[in-house]
Formats: C-alpha cells, sequence, structure tokens
C-alpha cells in the first residue's frame, strides 16, 4: 500500500489552524461508487461544506472514478489500494449466498490496520460511511481513536422477520456510538427511530439545475421528433428502476396519444437488463418510441428537454434525488408514493403520485397527467420552489453541520 502523507493543513476562514482541524470531516467510500443519486449529492455537500470552512477529507478503500472526480474537484483524497478491482472482488464473493456474504464481510474486516493506520494520520474530527457493511469496518478504528463516526443512509433499511435488521443496526450504532442521519421520514421510521436519528435530506443544487441556465439537449441529436411528448426516466437501468413497467404503460398510454416517447437516461446500456428492456420494446413494437442515452455526470441538460419526468420502483425509494433536481429544473413529476417521493412530490401540486408501481397505474397516471398539460408550466414552477425551500444546500448544509457538532446520541 503506498504511504499516506498526511494532509496539507487547511484553516477555515477566520479560525486558526487547530480549530479547523478538529473540524474536518471524512467521508469513508468505495472510491468507484457510480454516476447517480448519491455521488451527486456527495459532491454537493462536501463542495458546500468546503466553501463554509469545513475541511473535507475522502478516504476511499481503491481508486476509482468518483475517488477521481473528487481529486479533480480539488479534495484531499487518499486511496488505500490503487488497483480499482476491490470492490468487485467484494460484489462477487459477496453474491455466492449467505456463506459469501460471511466471507465478504470478512474482506471488509481485513481493511481495518490499514484503515486505522490512515485515520491516525489524518486525524478527522469526524468520520462518515455510507454503506452498512462499512460500520464494523470502521466503528472500532474510530472508537479507538477517538472519533465521532456517522452513518448517512443511502437507502430505505430492509425488514427483515422479527425486525432483525433493526436489531442488528442498533446494536451496531450503540456499540460504536454513530449518529444515523437518514434521508427521508419514511427511511428513518424504517429503521425504527434509534437514539440520536436525524433526517437530513440530500442536498440538491439549485444554481446548477436551473432551467434558466441549462441548455437542453436538442432532439434532433438523439434521433427524437420535436412533436413527441417526451417521458423521461433518469435512472440507472436496474429492475429497481421498473423499467419494464414503463414500457408497457407506454405502450396503453400511446392508444390515447400516440406521440408519446419514453427515454431511458443511465446505463450500463450493454447490461443483460438493457436487452431485456430492448427486446420488450421490440415485442410490443415500440422500437421506434423507447429510445436509450448513456449515463451521464450532469442529467440537467436531458432533463430540461424532457416534458414529463417518471420515476417508479417495486420497493420504497429512500429519497430519490434526480425527482429533486428535476423538479428543480421546473418539470412536474409522476413518481410512486412510497418512500422520499411521497415527501417530496405534492400530488397535483408538482406532480402527481402513483399507488403502485404497475403497467396499469403508470399508464393512469400518464392519462392524468396528459389531461392537465395546461397546468404543466405552473406545476413546474411550483415544484421549483418547493425543491429550493426543502431539498436544497441552503437547507440541508445546516442541518448536516448540525450533526457534525452533535453528540452521537443527541
Amino acid at each position: 500500500m503506498p504511504a499516506l502523507a498526511p494532509p496539507d493543513r487547511v484553516a477555515a476562514p477566520g479560525l486558526p489552524v487547530g480549530v479547523a482541524e478538529r473540524r474536518s470531516i471524512c467521508w469513508v467510500l468505495w472510491g468507484d461508487e457510480p454516476i447517480g443519486g448519491v455521488r451527486r449529492a456527495l459532491l454537493n455537500l462536501a463542495g458546500g461544506l468546503r466553501e463554509r470552512g469545513w475541511p473535507v477529507q475522502l478516504l476511499c478503500l481503491d481508486a476509482g472514478p468518483l475517488a477521481e472526480a473528487l481529486r479533480s474537484l480539488g479534495h484531499d483524497v487518499h486511496c488505500l489500494h490503487e488497483d480499482g478491482q476491490q470492490h468487485a472482488r467484494y460484489a462477487q464473493t459477496g453474491a455466492s449466498g449467505r456463506l459469501g456474504q460471511l466471507a465478504a464481510l470478512r474482506q471488509l474486516r481485513a481493511y481495518r490496520p490499514a484503515l486505522t493506520e490512515a485515520l491516525r494520520r489524518l486525524r478527522p474530527a469526524v468520520v462518515s460511511v455510507y454503506w452498512p457493511d462499512f460500520l464494523p469496518m470502521v466503528g472500532g478504528p474510530c472508537r479507538q481513536l477517538g472519533i465521532r463516526l456517522l452513518w448517512e443512509m443511502p437507502e430505505v433499511p430492509s425488514v427483515y422477520r422479527f425486525r432483525l435488521n433493526q436489531r442488528i443496526y442498533a446494536a451496531l450504532l450503540a456499540r460504536y456510538r454513530v449518529k444515523p442521519i437518514a434521508n427521508s421520514r419514511f427511511s428513518g421510521e424504517r429503521l425504527g427511530q434509534p437514539r440520536g436519528l436525524a433526517v437530513v435530506y440530500p442536498p440538491s443544487d439549485p444554481a446548477h439545475f436551473d432551467p434558466a441556465r441549462v441548455q437542453p439537449w436538442r432532439r434532433a441529436d438523439w434521433q427524437l421528433p420535436e412533436d413527441a411528448i417526451l417521458l423521461g426516466s433518469v435512472a440507472r437501468l436496474s429492475p429497481q428502476k421498473c423499467g419494464e413497467a414503463l414500457i408497457q404503460a407506454l405502450a396503453l398510454a400511446r392508444r390515447k396519444e400516440p406521440r408519446l416517447h419514453l427515454v431511458f437516461v443511465g446505463g450500463p446500456l450493454d447490461s443483460p437488463y438493457a436487452e431485456t428492456l430492448r427486446a420488450l420494446g421490440q415485442q410490443l413494437q415500440l422500437e421506434a418510441c423507447v429510445h436509450f442515452i448513456p449515463a451521464v455526470d450532469d442529467p440537467a441538460p436531458a432533463q430540461a428537454m424532457m416534458d414529463l419526468i417518471l420515476s417508479c420502483r417495486p420497493d420504497a425509494e429512500g429519497f430519490g434525488l434526480a425527482i429533486v433536481e428535476a423538479m428543480l429544473m421546473q418539470k412536474p413529476v409522476l413518481a410512486r408514493a412510497l418512500g422520499g417521493p411521497a415527501e417530496t412530490v405534492l400530488d397535483g401540486v408538482t406532480g402527481w403520485q402513483l399507488a403502485d408501481a404497475e403497467p396499469a397505474t403508470l399508464a393512469a397516471g400518464i392519462e392524468r397527467a396528459l389531461a392537465e398539460r395546461p397546468r404543466w408550466t405552473a406545476m413546474g414552477a411550483a415544484a421549483r420552489q418547493r425543491a429550493i425551500e426543502h431539498y436544497s444546500l441552503a437547507v440541508s448544509l445546516p442541518a448536516y453541520e448540525r450533526c457534525l457538532r452533535a453528540e452521537p446520541w443527541r
């Protein structure tokens, strides 16, 4: 492992160096987190905290695209490994049943000595992790070194029989004195409202997602008809995002409005699931109406091109940053009313809520939205205002700062 050089001492504006060091925060990450809401929220949060005088450090288990993106923005990034394959090995091991999951956790525990040494050199005041698997790995070193630990939940916790997951999380939080941060009220309730729980919505950036500034993509560049009504899904291509249901709903809704087209913005486009979606489009004779665009770092121009944004999944969405970003782009959103979207989207005001993710329900929601098309401009304006007032950096950053200063159980 390459030696970790001590970080430069960076003082916050108006603060002595020693005070700034005591206030530093370090995220522990894989380093190869893909393009998506978690990654954009982290970049927003890290940049916003740095602007407010918080020294920010990032400790990645391996090199990867996220580590490079953070370095390019001037953040203090350190990697324990550099071959870019640690996360892939971990995922491959964990995918082979219960014994594989235990073996994968042993792989994480093997990081402890190097992680402890890195944290001893970096000397952060607070460490934050996203992935729950990291809690046992990071908790011991943080307790040993007297570093406060935060857990920022990126997803809704699962509910196992006898609430086993919640019991395990509660034990980990108590053992390592972790302060949990839920990404929505729903996520916090699913976790069981543990002591010290805070709800901080992942921050969006109204200055970046500003329809007055963003130049929409040209439809012609993607072979999209100029007169089409574009339904957009900006998300990873995975079964979690209900791609099949969206295509089936399109087939139903086009019986009344043949100008409807569906655009997926996300990847990977060479995956088996992407092939499944293409095959379904062909089966339903929708090849000319279903379009696939690769994942992009900045979804704002894609969202600006869309007429209506769709978001649904079979299970609960923790928060759904892409939904809020679409709201900032003054786009009404059609979303399933479960999890975070039930809190962010106001039915009939900033968009429409769906009772479930079935194709017939989605099609009915699309028809309802089309019937209210004269209101889309007003609804989009209301959506942007709501996103600014409740889910923007200006709101989330002070709430997150309170978590950085709080004792674990307060």
